[in-house]
């Protein structure tokens, strides 16, 4: 989260509460209106670049088949995370390192734009 600050303006990540210990599995970054760059864009330089990436796995759940319903319900949160929503994968074996890489590709990103 601290080396993401940097990037609020574009990027929404998660906040942790005070009282809260939370062991993460995969870190969540859903991109703004606003950013230069897109999720798709993320998503393939990330996975270019050997950061594997996953769709954020709830979002709009009425835009999946087996809860389709007839009735037109909006759920405009919901679809916003879906359609910005991106996560990676993270575990207690990650060093500084690998989070200054996946620091330079953000960077880059934005830079290039």
């Amino acid at each position: 989260r601290d080396r993401m600050q940097k990037y609020d303006q574009w990027l929404e990540t998660p906040t942790v509460h005070y009282k809260s210990d939370p062991s993460y599995f995969f870190y969540c970054v859903t991109v703004k209106e606003s950013s230069p760059v897109s999720r798709d864009e993320f998503v393939r330089e990330f996975e270019q670049r050997g950061i594997r990436t996953r769709p954020y796995f709830a979002g709009n759940i009425l835009k999946q088949p087996a809860y389709y319903h007839e009735k037109n319900v909006e759920l405009p949160v919901s679809t916003y995370l879906m359609k910005n929503t991106f996560v990676f994968g993270v575990w207690p074996g990650l060093e500084a390192e690998h989070f200054d890489y996946i620091d330079s590709v953000v960077q880059e990103l934005f830079n290039a734009k």
